[in-house]
């Protein structure tokens, strides 16, 4: 919001092009955000859920993080 209020449009312009953008175009279900390694979980990477019990991303006993 603040880039576009540093280009000169007011408030209301903002929140009525994100009404638009989101309930009349219904974008938000249109546009689906590119998947990436770094913003998905193990479970989502592979497929399937972690079979080993422990949580990703969680240190192993020998605390290097190689879950």
């Amino acid at each position: 919001m603040l880039p576009q209020v540093a280009l000169g449009q007011t408030q209301s312009s903002i929140l009525a092009t994100a009404y638009f953008e989101n309930d009349v175009l219904d974008l938000v279900r249109v546009f689906i955000p590119p998947m990436m390694s770094s913003t998905m979980n193990a479970e989502a990477l592979t497929g399937r859920k972690n079979v080993s019990g422990k949580e990703a991303g969680k240190a192993d006993s020998s605390g290097n993080g190689n879950g």
